[in-house]
């Protein structure tokens, strides 16, 4: 939103201002719809209320904020359903488990949108797209004790590397004592 945001700051000085970003398709509203409210007043008020009263979920945030997000929840979350698209064999049915079906899911959702749109995204929030082909990369090259380090990262919400020279045994074997979704 940092583009758009300071575009109307130097052209409507005077005016009220605000941004909005509906994180969801068309045909999926009611959604989130990020907002920033630069220079509210009784007309942005309005039609924020609005947009809450069809039932979407209107929320503030900041240009440097969202756009930031945005490398996540879009450029990379659709780079990696569009990596998984492509890197998938067309396989029988019988043999999809419960995480290749939702990621089948969202690869027809993905791609059942316009071109256009997802590109925009990427030249737009491009790093990160980046960052999952690094973590893609990392994944291929590890061993298996760096794939356990990397998997527990993910399983544990951390975004730091796992020292395994001072993590416990009981600390590395946490994440191993679950049963897998599949």
């Amino acid at each position: 939103m940092g583009p758009p945001v300071a575009a109307m700051r130097d052209h409507l000085p005077d005016r009220e201002r605000l941004s909005l970003h509906p994180l969801f398709a068309p045909h999926n509203a009611p959604g989130n719809v990020a907002a920033v409210a630069d220079e509210p007043g009784a007309y942005t008020d309005a039609l924020l209320a609005d947009l809450d009263a069809a039932g979407n979920r209107v929320f503030e945030t900041t240009p440097e904020e969202h756009d930031a997000a945005m490398e996540t929840v879009q450029a990379a979350a659709h780079a990696a359903v569009l990596s998984f698209g492509l890197a998938a064999d067309d396989v029988r049915e019988e043999f999809a488990t419960p995480i290749s079906a939702a990621l089948d899911e969202l690869v027809a959702s993905v791609s059942g949108g316009t071109p256009r749109v997802y590109a925009d995204i990427q030249s737009s929030f491009g790093e990160g797209t980046d960052r999952v082909a690094d973590a893609a990369r990392e994944l291929a090259a590890a061993d298996d004790e760096a794939f356990a380090d990397l998997y527990r990262r993910v399983s544990r919400g951390d975004d730091a590397p796992i020292d395994s020279t001072r993590a416990s045994a009981d600390d590395r074997d946490q994440t191993d004592k679950h049963d897998p979704v599949e």
